[in-house]
């Protein structure tokens, strides 16, 4: 397995959140650890125009607390290419 192939497996098999939009704000990575909490599949998120924040809206309609640590991704020229975000369920209220 080559070493992008690892950073895949361990985006998509982790058990947080990982998230990542580019510039634009579309959703351009959607884990299974986001789809848990969130209840939008990868199929519904990807290409998502919007990003959801840490109070949100369950897909069934349920209040969702998530806690999310964010960062901004930048190109070797130091450019900004997106921002991600990294989360686990948080607790409820």
């Amino acid at each position: 397995m080559s070493e992008t192939n690892w950073h895949q497996a361990i985006v998509e098999q982790a058990a947080e959140a990982v998230v990542f939009a580019d510039r634009e704000g579309m959703i351009r990575i959607w884990n299974r650890g986001a789809e848990r909490p969130f209840g939008y599949s990868a199929a519904e998120a990807l290409g998502a125009g919007r990003v959801l924040r840490t109070r949100s809206v369950h897909k069934n309609g349920g209040k969702l607390y998530v806690d999310l640590s964010f960062g901004v991704i930048r190109g070797p020229d130091g450019a900004v290419a997106g921002a991600f975000a990294i989360g686990r369920d948080g607790p409820a209220s």
